[in-house]
């Protein structure tokens, strides 16, 4: 399987915002607390309920362009996350918010590893069946080789199976946390 180069370009870029960010977290001890902390928090919030969006779009609403929602899902995805842990300038002082930035890495993991593992295998399988094609192999010859390599893409669709519920989990942890905030520093 042939892995793009434009996810891992992200990919790295995503660790350096992180590592970049880990680097200054001194200066930013008590960034969450201020205004600016805050409204970086509300906007990563946003943000990751937005990226919520893509589901309800692929189950349910069925409008525009599934490839541009899937786009702006994993974009949001990686930005929102960044958003909120600048917000929390990486102190855990508290478990809600630590919960859920543990559910929040695990679910812009989960959904890297589905990126990588669903969308390329399924580009691997229609270069295969092309390259069966340019073979000359009858169809039905095809359609068996196609058919055992596809067992191994519906298995790693499974990954859903995990980044679902963690995702579900992320949401659940946020608006605790959000209400937690709210009543406890009178915002």
């Amino acid at each position: 399987m042939v892995i793009s180069k434009k996810p891992l370009v992200l990919t790295a870029l995503v660790l350096a915002c992180i590592v970049g960010a880990y680097a200054v977290e001194r200066r930013l001890q008590h960034f969450a607390g201020t205004a600016l902390g805050h409204a970086i928090g509300v906007l990563g919030g946003c943000l990751l309920l937005v990226v919520f969006l893509y589901p309800v779009r692929k189950y349910f609403l069925r409008r525009g362009s599934i490839t541009e929602w899937l786009g702006w899902h994993m974009l949001l995805g990686i930005v929102g996350p960044l958003l909120v842990l600048m917000h929390g300038a990486f102190h855990f002082h508290a478990l809600l918010p630590l919960l859920a930035s543990l559910a929040m890495v695990l679910s812009v993991l989960s959904g890297l590893v589905g990126r990588y593992l669903v969308v390329d295998s399924r580009k691997a399988l229609r270069e295969l069946e092309q390259q069966l094609q340019a073979q000359g192999l009858s169809d039905k010859e095809r359609e068996q080789e196609l058919f055992r390599r596809a067992s191994s893409v519906r298995a790693m669709t499974q990954w859903r199976m995990v980044h679902y519920p963690i995702a579900a989990i992320l949401l659940t942890l946020m608006v605790f946390h959000v209400i937690s905030a709210l009543y406890f520093k009178g915002l």
